[in-house]
């Protein structure tokens, strides 16, 4: 890749490389009547080439092997250069070591006046090789003592939309950064770190070291005070630290937008609302990277739990099971899996049912009963109130665990913290082997983020979910293929009153998916991300592609998709904070949704739709009649919730088509 990547660099440098050529070409032209412009000529054109081919073959250059090879090569080359012109000369050491002892000689400048031209054979060849061989001697310097200087200048040959920059140093971006130079020779990436991590040497070396040995380019700025964003399209904003990367995405973005740039912004955050902070620039492409909804999702998707369910107890399109599930740890992460987890779990004839357990019990316990009073009723969330058996890892934990696991069909641990998790759900499998449970990783799941530091241990009757290096990828992070389906969704439900789609203008989709709602808004895309996690369960309780098919072309099994569908969508509301507004405003504009700042629409607090699926009616009617109120019946239409719900789930297989055979 590296090889593709410095032939790609030249071949796109081909026209300023001949140009300096030329000009080059000129001067010596020039400078063979004495003429100080020729002599100028000349030595920037030198200059310029050797900086080129240095800052070209830089992935190379810090590969002894490489400076080996290429003077070997050069070595060849004097050799044959130097043969003797006198066919009579063709002893060993006239034809052999005599060139080569000449060929040596040209790698050192001091050695004195050059050769008598009249006995070389071939001039043109004569006079490239003393010019490859200062190039090597800079090259071989440069490669030594400018490393720096040749890897910050490499940014000048590379256009602003083929330039990634991030900000600071994280185990993510650096995860991305290579995955974006192993995917694509056309793009570079470009770190940038701030000034006063100069003033520690040891550290200044490891970073450019771990930069400069990928291929990336590294380059320090002022982090106090943005004034000039470098050049590139795209930003990432990826460090542990979520306030760093807040206030590093405001301030290039506030630094961009008084510049007239536009920028793509890839910014870490789990803080709810931060999407908000950018409503008024308009001059960025906002995505919010939730690393613990991003690990949740693919938890989900890799371990559905549909996969628990026995064959008989799915007919008829319900499904006959009660799923109880344990969480250990509600952190971010652990807040995710317990949403997503609920989610997965409706279907019409199943319950759910979730056990937390977590050392701040006291202030996780108050905040959610009382902004998520309809999750825990709806979803049967509780709490562990016992402080021992809250301190996990304790011995009251581990005696409560014995005389409960069993009744749990997942045990999931997320405890923040790579090695606690891991020792933490090795000594319960541990308890659970002991009581004759012999396959623990069937329903023991534990996070571990750097799964390098545990692939000794991949054998251990444990199941690992949410390693970093299939999270920062380009697919999953720039290309965004787990939304394909949600920007699918997305478009069906923004045209559900004009027909059946056969397949989805993505160029419509694009555009609808971009500018949806507000600007840089992200609950709408959550929304329908939520949908595209429920089409595979859709689709396998109907027995398959045909069967789906089958299923909405007949009316009571369509109703039954479509309260399916509806569980999930009230689940993900819930789930969220959203709670139900019971008596619709006459003077209400957004039909069925209260916002809390109706201006803006920028947070969601209620929804009229949030009741049973038999109560849509209902509520549809009460839309339309402040739809007549208000006089926006004929731009809006009538509405029919049920419908929506219809229209969307006729579409499950449109959907499973595109997440089985992934959209270019």
């Amino acid at each position: 890749m590296k090889t593709k990547r410095a032939l790609l660099q030249i071949a796109t440098s081909t026209l300023p490389l001949l140009f300096v050529i030329v000009l080059g070409w000129f001067g010596y032209r020039l400078s063979l009547n004495n003429n100080i412009l020729g002599i100028i000529f000349v030595s920037v054109s030198i200059v310029f080439i050797g900086w080129f081919l240095l800052s070209v073959l830089q992935p190379f250059t810090k590969h002894s092997w490489f400076v080996v090879l290429l003077f070997f090569i050069l070595c060849v080359w004097g050799a044959i250069t130097y043969q003797p012109v006198s066919s009579n000369d063709s002893g060993f050491i006239s034809s052999f070591i005599e060139p080569l002892n000449k060929a040596l000689s040209v790698f050192f400048p001091s050695r004195g006046s050059f050769d008598d031209k009249s006995e070389i054979f071939n001039h043109i060849s004569y006079q490239l090789l003393h010019l490859s061989a200062y190039f090597f001697f800079a090259l071989f310097f440069f490669s030594i003592f400018g490393r720096r200087l040749i890897n910050s200048s490499r940014r000048f040959l590379i256009h602003r939309s083929k330039k990634n920059i991030f900000w600071g140093d994280s185990r993510g971006g650096t995860l991305l950064a290579n995955d974006i130079l192993n995917t694509n020779v056309w793009q570079q990436v470009i770190f940038v770190f701030p000034l006063n991590d100069r003033d520690v040497a040891n550290q200044e070396n490891e970073l450019f070291e771990k930069i400069d040995a990928m291929g990336g380019i590294v380059m320090f700025r002022d982090f106090d005070t943005i004034r000039y964003v470098p050049q590139g399209f795209s930003h990432y904003f990826l460090c542990e630290n979520q306030d760093f990367n807040l206030k590093m995405a405001l301030k290039v973005a506030a630094a961009a937008q008084c510049k007239k740039q536009r920028l793509k912004i890839y910014l870490r955050s789990e803080m709810p609302g931060v999407d908000y902070m950018f409503r008024k620039m308009t001059n960025i492409d906002l995505h919010i990277l939730n690393q613990s909804n991003l690990c949740a999702r693919q938890f989900v998707l890799e371990n559905p739990l549909l996969d628990l369910v026995p064959e008989e107890k799915i007919k008829n399109l319900t499904v006959d099971f009660d799923f109880n599930v344990l969480i250990l740890g509600l952190g971010w992460l652990g807040r995710e899996l317990l949403k997503k987890t609920i989610c997965d779990a409706q279907f019409m004839g199943s319950k759910f049912s979730a056990t937390v357990i977590d050392k701040n019990i006291d202030f996780i316990n108050g905040e959610y009963r009382m902004l998520l009073v309809e999750c825990i009723n709806e979803y049967n969330v509780s709490f562990v109130e016992d402080e021992g058996i809250n301190n996990i890892g304790s011995k009251e934990f581990f005696y409560w665990l014995r005389d409960n696991y069993e009744r749990y069909d997942r045990i999931i641990v997320a405890l923040g913290d790579d090695a606690l998790n891991f020792n933490m759900t090795h000594s319960i499998a541990n308890v659970m082997i002991a009581n004759g449970d012999l396959s623990p990783q069937k329903k023991l799941f534990t996070n571990i983020k750097n799964i390098d530091k545990y692939l000794l241990y991949s054998d251990y009757p444990i199941t690992m979910f949410g390693r970093l290096d299939r999270l920062y990828t380009c697919d999953v992070i720039i290309a965004e293929r787990m939304d394909n389906v949600a920007k699918a969704v997305n478009y069906v439900y923004w045209n559900y009153k004009n027909e059946d789609f056969e397949k989805i203008d993505w160029k419509k989709a694009e555009n609808i998916w971009v500018n949806m709602c507000n600007n840089n808004s992200t609950f709408a895309k959550n929304s329908s991300r939520a949908v595209s996690m429920n089409v595979r369960n859709i689709i396998r309780i109907s027995g398959g592609r045909e069967g789906f098919d089958n299923a909405v072309k007949n009316t009571e099994l369509l109703e039954i998709l479509s309260k399916t569908e509806h569980l999930r969508w009230n689940a993900f509301h819930f789930t969220e904070g959203i709670t139900v507004w019971e008596d619709i405003a006459d003077d209400n504009p957004h039909d069925a949704k209260l916002f809390k700042y109706p201006n803006e629409k920028a947070w969601l607090l209620k929804h009229a739709c949030l009741v049973k699926y038999s109560e849509l009616d209902r509520i549809s009617e009460k839309v339309n009649d402040v739809r007549r109120k208000l006089g926006t019946i004929k731009t809006k239409g009538l509405e029919d919730y049920k419908e929506i719900d219809r229209m969307v789930v006729r579409h499950f297989g449109l959907f499973f088509d595109i997440l089985t055979n992934v959209k270019e």
